[in-house]
């Protein structure tokens, strides 16, 4: 028999502050540089985090089934991943103040190896309790 196979290329967002950065960085948020990753495999997602020397964290999280494969995710606006697989959830916390991510904006995920990078350009989030807005752009590797 024989089998159709798909490549998938890596997604390159079209962000040159991202693209020139070789270390994990975000841009437009924080007191400090950052200093964490880590995963987390929490059913029902599985979660990245970016921790700053301030306090200050980026959440990223995917559905558990997608793994944070390689691609391009649409964010929503919650703090868990919606269906389909390609749904993802951002959100910033700063002290008591969450931002939470506007819906329908690119995230972009390569993979090398077992390292995986997540990049985006000018997400824009929301403070749920009151008009405060920031933008945030960078790359965070795991």
């Amino acid at each position: 028999g024989t089998t159709k196979v798909s490549i998938i290329n890596a997604p390159n967002p079209p962000c040159s502050i991202i693209n020139n950065t070789s270390t994990s960085t975000l841009f437009g948020v924080g007191k400090g540089s950052y200093t964490a990753q880590h995963k987390t495999n929490t059913a029902p997602y599985i979660g990245f985090t970016a921790s700053c020397s301030d306090g200050s964290y980026l959440n990223i999280n995917f559905n558990d089934y997608s793994n944070a494969q390689q691609g391009v995710y649409k964010t929503n606006d919650g703090f868990y991943p919606d269906h389909p697989a390609t749904s993802i959830s951002v959100y910033y916390q700063n002290g008591m103040f969450q931002y939470n991510c506007k819906a329908l904006q690119n995230v972009y995920v390569t993979k090398t190896g077992t390292t995986t990078t997540i990049s985006f350009c000018n997400l824009e989030f929301n403070n749920a309790s009151g008009s405060t807005k920031i933008v945030i752009s960078g790359r965070v590797t795991f």
